[in-house]
């Protein structure tokens, strides 16, 4: 008796439980303390869960894809919730949209495909770190890329960058307060392409660790200013010590671009759709 109690509960319960929606995001992290929830509440994922919450008149949690820093951007941030609320596309972009500040924009909400996990799901991430390459800035710029002397040899940052793909234990590239349980990462590949004085660097992964990408930029540019060698790299890695690494790039420069739960493009393929000005499906 006890046993048919318990599937009738479990019948119940999945019954009773709350579609679940895709929300695809862009967002400018500059006023923000990254996606995840704080206490003072100046994070994105507060204020998409603030903007749930009045829209949909309900306590709203929601799930991101990734966790990013403070000051960091994405070009498309996939996060999910539940609702028991009428699904009308059109009608939830167009509140949302009305609620959320001009940082943050909502460019779909779908519904959630059958065992689908924002975290769990995904197969890679692309990211890409931007910088600029002259002694005078550019305000159209400025807010989006870290400004290094005209003369770094973008060579030698290549040929650091090399040396970064492949399965690597990044110990040493991430954050020294990191509570990472494993710090062996899989970089599919690194690209750099330039126009004129701005420079994208994109990386394609598996996965990063905090302030992984950042650590990496930063040591490499060190390398372009010949500041360090391109051959201190397997030392480092050796080393699995912070502090051996180079310096953390600025935030502002670095935006997730995609998380990917399907096909995994080449870098090749995303830098050509960046030109094109970013027309994005995430699945």
């Amino acid at each position: 008796m006890k046993g048919q109690w318990w599937v009738l509960g479990l019948l119940l319960n999945q019954l009773t439980e709350k579609p679940a929606y895709i929300l695809d995001l862009v967002f400018v992290g500059t006023k923000f303390f990254g996606w995840q929830s704080q206490a003072d509440g100046n994070t994105i994922q507060d204020a998409v869960e603030g903007a749930l919450k009045t829209f949909l008149r309900e306590e709203t949690k929601v799930q991101g894809s990734s966790r990013t820093d403070s000051g960091v951007h994405a070009e498309s941030f996939i996060a999910v919730f539940k609702t028991t609320a009428s699904y009308d596309e059109a009608k939830w972009l167009k509140s949302l949209s009305a609620l959320l500040p001009n940082d943050i924009s909502v460019r779909s909400v779908k519904s959630m495909p059958e065992n689908f996990h924002p975290i769990r799901s995904a197969k890679a991430k692309a990211y890409r770190y931007r910088l600029w390459t002259s002694s005078i800035s550019h305000p159209m710029v400025a807010p989006f890329v870290w400004q290094v002397f005209p003369d770094v040899n973008l060579i030698e940052i290549q040929k650091t960058l090399t040396q970064f793909i492949g399965r690597h234990d990044f110990t040493s590239f991430s954050a020294a307060d990191s509570s990472a349980k494993t710090f062996e990462r899989t970089i599919l590949d690194i690209q750099i392409v330039q126009s004129g004085n701005l420079v994208d660097i994109w990386f394609l992964g598996e996965g990063f660790l905090k302030q992984m990408i950042r650590t990496l930029v930063g040591t490499a540019v060190e390398v372009g200013l010949d500041k360090r060698k391109s051959d201190e790299i397997s030392n480092i890695f050796s080393a699995k010590d912070r502090t051996k690494a180079g310096q953390t790039a600025p935030a502002q420069g670095l935006s997730l671009i995609r998380v990917f739960y399907d096909k995994i493009p080449t870098l090749q393929t995303l830098a050509a759709e960046a030109s094109q000005g970013f027309s994005l499906s995430v699945l």
